[in-house]
This record gives structure tokens, C-alpha cells and sequence, in this order.
């Protein structure tokens, strides 16, 4: 049995950036309400809001920017393409 590599198409792309953007987006608005109901918030969401009080951002960009650095931090690859 031959084994084929699986290629994807270029929309695939574009879907997972359009998810990562939206998983981020419901991310940041969750971790915005948990700071302005003093519910309490993790160590990343609170140096998020020490951001926040020193440029001109909502703190929801200021969420959604510190957590697109975050991913780009964690992945190995810094975000490049990878092929499996």
C-alpha cells in the first residue's frame, strides 16, 4: 500500500488564520470581562492590563495583540509553514 503526502490547498491556510484570528478574538474578550468584573486573571492577562494603562489601546486590542505575541512566542517555528 502506497502512502501519499497529504497536501493541503492554499484556503486551508486561510482558514486557520481566520480561526487563530477568531479564537484569539473570543479568547481576549472572555479574559477582558474576567478583568473588568474583578473575577480575577491569570499572569499573562495581568502584565496584559500593565500594557494597557501605557498606550492608547482597548484593552481588548491590548489582549489580542499580547496574545498573537504569545502564540508567535510559543510556536517553534515562530508561525512558519510547516509541512507533515
Amino acid at each position: 500500500m502506497a502512502v501519499t503526502k497529504l497536501v493541503m490547498p492554499n484556503h486551508d491556510w486561510l482558514k486557520r488564520w481566520l480561526f487563530l484570528g477568531l479564537s484569539l478574538l473570543i479568547n481576549s474578550i472572555g479574559h477582558a470581562l474576567t478583568v473588568v468584573m474583578n473575577l480575577g486573571s491569570a499572569v499573562w492577562t495581568a502584565s496584559a492590563v500593565n500594557l494597557y494603562h501605557l498606550w492608547p489601546l482597548s484593552l481588548r486590542a491590548t489582549l489580542f495583540t499580547c496574545g498573537y505575541y504569545e502564540c508567535y512566542l510559543d510556536s517553534p517555528n515562530h508561525l512558519a509553514t510547516c509541512n507533515r
